[in-house]
């Protein structure tokens, strides 16, 4: 896949997005590493990184194996190589996480992180971070307990986690069930380039649980007093509309 990629003229630059799995949440024991368009990644595309291929999907899977957790699919997305219309930087996490076969439980953590975002211009920004859960056949919390975390990183350093949101930290029923969480809007300055990050905390119980989960942090500029709250709300409706679109392409 590699040979192709480099052939197309269509591969996005090494060191600039990823996605690291861990064991632990200190970030310290690294299981795994998909580049974008590097060895692992399905999706030919910049600035987007999948598992659809058996293969990709097999050897992240073995890699992982001991946390208990295995995935159906795994996904990520930057916009940091194509400014949009609306200005805003988006970084997004998804996938289906389960328990895996001979495990009752299992937890690991996902760093997704993309660098050289040039847009929208600084010092001041507001940071949206918001997740969503739909969770099939677990024990309930806190033995089940999912959480997730956006980083604004204005050392423009991939896989950093500098300046974090609030977590969201999900406990849901024993069962079946679905919710969405938004963290309280951070406020930060900084300058372009900046790089984001996410870590996801997939915290799963029950022998046949299974959790379809997404991930997004937005950054949009500091708008006028008088326009704050439109902005604010349109950053919020944006992301989850952004999640809901990856989470239906997985």
């Amino acid at each position: 896949m590699l040979a192709v990629l480099m052939s197309s003229g269509a591969r996005a630059d090494f060191g600039t997005f990823d996605v690291q799995i861990f064991s632990d949440a200190a970030l310290t024991n690294l299981l795994y590493t998909i580049d974008d368009d590097g060895a692992g990644d399905s999706n030919f595309n910049p600035n987007q990184i999948g598992t659809s291929l058996t293969a990709d999907l097999a050897a992240l899977n073995t890699a992982i194996a001991s946390t208990g957790i295995q995935f159906s699919n795994l996904s990520a997305a930057s916009n940091a190589g194509s400014p949009p219309l609306n200005n805003t930087a988006l970084l997004s996490v998804n996938g289906e996480a389960l328990v895996g076969s001979g495990f009752t439980s299992g937890e690991l953590y996902i760093l997704v992180s993309a660098i050289d975002y040039n847009f929208p211009a600084g010092p001041a920004y507001n940071v949206i971070s918001g997740a969503s859960h739909t969770f099939i056949g677990v024990d309930g919390a806190p033995a089940t307990s999912p959480a997730f975390t956006s980083y604004f990183n204005d050392s423009n350093t991939l896989n950093a986690t500098e300046t974090a949101t609030g977590t969201l930290v999900f406990a849901p029923p024993s069962g079946a069930s679905a919710t969405g969480q938004l963290a309280p809007v951070l406020g930060v300055t900084g300058d372009t380039p900046y790089g984001l990050s996410n870590v996801t905390r997939i915290r799963l119980s029950g022998a046949n649980a299974r959790d379809l989960f997404s991930g997004g942090t937005a950054v949009r500029a500091v708008p006028e007093p008088g326009s704050m709250a439109l902005i604010a709300l349109g950053g919020t409706t944006l992301l989850f509309a952004h999640l809901r679109r990856r989470k239906a392409q997985a």
